[in-house]
């Protein structure tokens, strides 16, 4: 990996052709002491990790008030104990909900990486890994979006105008369909009317930066978008070369500005995903295919990445992506679907998911090595399995959504699945509860049990003993039932 000079390139430059090219790898960065790893997937920023004191996930949740410092150091020793990363520490030691640590932790990547926008010096590398388009990832941030907001914080207005003006007397042209994101970044829509009206090949180009100084964000996004290309450039303006070319003449060439990645010509293309025979199964394949997804699914949780691409913990790169590629050929969630199993599309999709993150990690050597040390030191598959803690929380969501509709039977559905992905979690279990309560026809018996689970994780959960009063109620146990909303009321007295 070569490193690079802050003084030879700047990180946002670097940062944008990541972007623009979809690359997949780890941006290594050291200043001083401190250093930084930000992981790419596709273009898009997925992980960050720094040894910057506060930039750790425990330490922004004591900052706001979410941890103590005893808790803090709970979650130490369970690291240092047993050998897992500080998301499923918290997890396991019932520190955090599930939807509020995916939040946290987006929050931590985004803070980590702006502040490296910030540093004045220091050097960087990039080290490229193999990625697969479109593959699914729990924290996935458009690295775009992000860099707007680290030029926006951490360049004045002079410095970002001045980086402009050297193409300030050409006549710049947006290019079709970049208005959009150029508007979006911009944000407030009168500053970016008069922006982009200057960007229409008849005005120069300083005429959109003067435009674009009223606010941080607008010439931000017009540093991004001269560097990304959305521009086109020519030294006369566009009326002047359409009436050259009526005239016969030939009109002044357009100019081009592209960001050249050094690195680029030594990153690893990422392998396409190998297309599906066009010959369709017979009913009998059908169903075999359908079996090994039902099971794959129930397997969910209980099996490692090698076990779930059926590869050996000394398997090589190669063997890696083939295991992958293997997998994605035949239990990919739309291929399913037009195979005529598109009832089994979202048991599909969750175990394709798993797939993908299986191949993330152990293609990855930095990752790999971490994750052999976690399986070495006792931890299982649950333990470390952020992204099927984001499955399940995906599920929560969208079965919640089916409740308010009064889909009761369709938000069971989604909240089992849920449960047998994530089965820790007592607001999974509540919910199960009171959708098999207010489904047609009633599960008295079922919903009793998931609410009984529910209390068994989190005595506190004062939902769910008001939930579980309902069911005694309907099913004849008044003291129960009187027993339990007592209770709720006492945990929260505004519980309904």
């Amino acid at each position: 990996m070569r490193a690079v000079d802050l003084s030879q390139q700047t990180l946002a430059e670097f940062w944008l052709s990541l972007s623009l090219e979809q690359a997949s790898g780890s941006l290594q960065l050291e200043d001083g002491r401190v250093r930084k790893s930000l992981v790419f997937l596709d273009g898009d920023l997925v992980g960050a990790e720094s040894t910057r004191e506060g930039e750790s996930l425990t330490e922004r949740l004591v900052a706001s008030g979410e941890l103590t410092v005893l808790d803090a150091r709970r979650v130490a020793n369970a690291v240092a104990n047993r050998q897992r990363p500080e998301a499923a520490a918290l997890v396991a030691l019932k520190m955090i909900q599930p939807q509020r640590l995916l939040s946290a932790m987006r929050e931590q990547l985004s803070t980590c990486a702006l502040e490296a926008l910030s540093w004045p010096s220091g050097k960087f590398g990039f080290e490229a890994h193999a990625g697969a388009a479109g593959e699914a990832h729990p924290l996935r941030c458009n690295a775009l979006d992000l860099l707007h907001r680290g030029i926006r914080l951490h360049h004045t207005t002079e410095q970002l105008a001045n980086s402009l003006n050297a193409a300030g007397s050409l006549y710049a042209t947006l290019r079709d369909s970049q208005g959009i994101a150029l508007h979006e970044w911009i944000g407030d829509p009168a500053i970016a009317l008069r922006v982009l009206r200057n960007l229409d090949g008849n005005h120069n180009f300083s005429d959109a930066i003067d435009a674009a100084k009223q606010t941080r964000g607008a010439l931000a996004a017009l540093w991004i978008a001269e560097r990304a290309g959305y521009l086109e450039f020519a030294d006369r303006p566009l009326r002047e070369n359409d009436a050259a070319n009526e005239a016969g003449e030939h009109a002044c060439p357009v100019i081009e500005i592209e960001v050249i990645d050094p690195a680029a010509s030594s990153r690893e293309i990422p392998p396409t995903i190998p297309p599906m025979g066009s010959s369709a199964p017979d009913a009998a394949e059908r169903e075999q295919i359908r079996k090994e997804v039902t099971a794959l699914h129930d397997s969910l949780g209980r099996l490692n990445h090698y076990e779930m691409l059926n590869v050996p913990r000394d398997a090589g790169d190669a063997a890696i992506r083939k295991a992958y590629f293997k997998a994605a050929k035949r239990f990919h969630p739309d291929k399913l679907a037009s195979l005529g199993l598109g009832e089994i599309r979202d048991t599909a999709a969750e175990v394709f998911a798993a797939f993908a993150e299986a191949n993330e990690i152990l293609s990855d050597a930095v990752q790999r090595k971490q994750y052999d040390e976690r399986l070495a030191g006792g931890g299982t598959a649950a333990d470390i399995d952020i992204a099927r803690l984001a499955q399940s929380e995906g599920l929560f969501l969208k079965a919640e959504v089916l409740a308010k509709m009064g889909d009761f039977r369709g938000a069971a559905e989604l909240l089992e699945s849920a449960v047998q992905i994530w089965p820790g979690e007592s607001e999974y279990h509540a919910a199960l509860g009171f959708a098999r309560f207010k489904k047609s026809p009633i599960d008295l018996e079922g919903a009793r049990a998931s609410l009984d689970i529910a209390l068994d994780l989190r005595p506190q959960n004062a939902q769910a003993h008001i939930w579980l009063s309902m069911v005694l109620r309907a099913d004849g146990d008044i003291d129960g039932s009187e027993r339990h909303a007592a209770t709720a009321r006492r945990i929260d007295p505004d519980v309904s």
